[in-house]
């Protein structure tokens, strides 16, 4: 049995490096986001983050001569390699976002 897509925009793959942490943190980890949409974003991480966490994302994006910085919040959290490396994967959806950053974004996937 399959589970419906939730998602409300497509995903693409994107090797982009992301910058995030929690909005409690001070310091910033670096990962590559695993994929991409107008709405979110896929990542593999060494922090923990919980469900519902908000967090700073900052990537650079297509025609942006400056990375920018997105507010998202955790929608669900899994081990990436179970058994293995002790890393998370984190799916994010962007929680707010400047409208020429949205068309960007809706542009790039």
């Amino acid at each position: 049995m399959t589970t419906p897509e939730r998602r409300r925009a497509v995903r693409v793959e994107r090797p982009i490096l992301v910058r995030y942490r929690g909005l409690k943190q001070t310091s910033w980890s670096v990962s590559p986001l695993k994929d991409l949409s107008r709405g979110g974003a896929r990542f593999v991480g060494e922090a923990t983050f919980e469900p519902e966490e908000l967090l700073e994302l900052v990537f650079g994006l297509p025609l942006f001569t400056e990375p920018v910085q997105i507010a998202a919040r955790v929608v669900w959290q899994r081990p990436a390699f179970p058994g293995s490396l002790p890393l998370i994967e984190y799916g994010v959806v962007f929680t707010s976002l400047d409208p020429v950053i949205e068309r960007t974004l809706e542009e790039a996937v």
